[in-house]
């Protein structure tokens, strides 16, 4: 899926922009939830808000989200279908 020259990974197909906003929408809610859970480990590594912080965890958590949204309104609706559909 990727190759490497000099250094930097090249994709031999663009990555949908509708996978990015769904990655960083559940990326959001993880750390969300992970603070809700007061879960310290998530995939075997310690948890977002353990590493840096309850206050960083939900900002990063809040920041997310218009991130996700803006990649919608960019590249449109049918890109996030897209995904959706694979």
């Amino acid at each position: 899926m990727a190759e490497i020259q000099g250094g930097v990974a090249l994709l031999r197909r663009p990555t949908p922009v509708g996978a990015r906003a769904g990655e960083l929408a559940h990326a959001a809610n993880l750390v969300k939830e992970d603070v809700m859970d007061k879960d310290e480990v998530r995939r075997g590594l310690s948890s977002f808000f353990k590493r840096f912080g309850l206050d960083l965890a939900l900002l990063a958590s809040v920041v997310l989200l218009p991130h996700a949204q803006t990649c919608v309104q960019t590249y449109g609706l049918r890109a996030t279908l897209d995904v959706a559909k694979a």
